[in-house]
Order: C-alpha cells, then sequence, then structure tokens
C-alpha cells in the first residue's frame, strides 16, 4: 500500500487495528477504542509525542 502525504508532514495520517486509513483521529474512533495510558504519560511528562502513538491504543499516527 502507498500513502501519500505533503511533503513537509503537515498533516497526521492515522490508522486502526483495522488497517482503515484516514486523516481524522475521529472518524477511527470505534467501541473497541480505549485510551492508551502509555501516550498520556508520554505528554503529561514531556508535554509533546514525536513516536505513533495516539490516545487510543487501536490507533496509531502514520509517521512521515
Amino acid at each position: 500500500m502507498l500513502v501519500y502525504m505533503t511533503p513537509i508532514g503537515t498533516y497526521s495520517l492515522y490508522i486502526n487495528d483495522q488497517n482503515l486509513i484516514s486523516p481524522s483521529i475521529n472518524t477511527l474512533i470505534n467501541s473497541n477504542s480505549e485510551l492508551d495510558y502509555q501516550y498520556l504519560g508520554l505528554i503529561r511528562k514531556f508535554g509533546y509525542n514525536q513516536n505513533d502513538l495516539t490516545p487510543y491504543t487501536n490507533i496509531k499516527r502514520l509517521l512521515p
């Protein structure tokens, strides 16, 4: 599968456990979505996130 993003990666793309891809995390949230406490801990500790984690365990961010 090829996924094209803007050259500087200004828009994030997200993928869920069903391999659905969307530029909006809201469209991928479903009844299986649970909070990812590791992500929340990283945000609380460092104030930002640079890896593929999102607030939900079944949704990941595609890195540029």
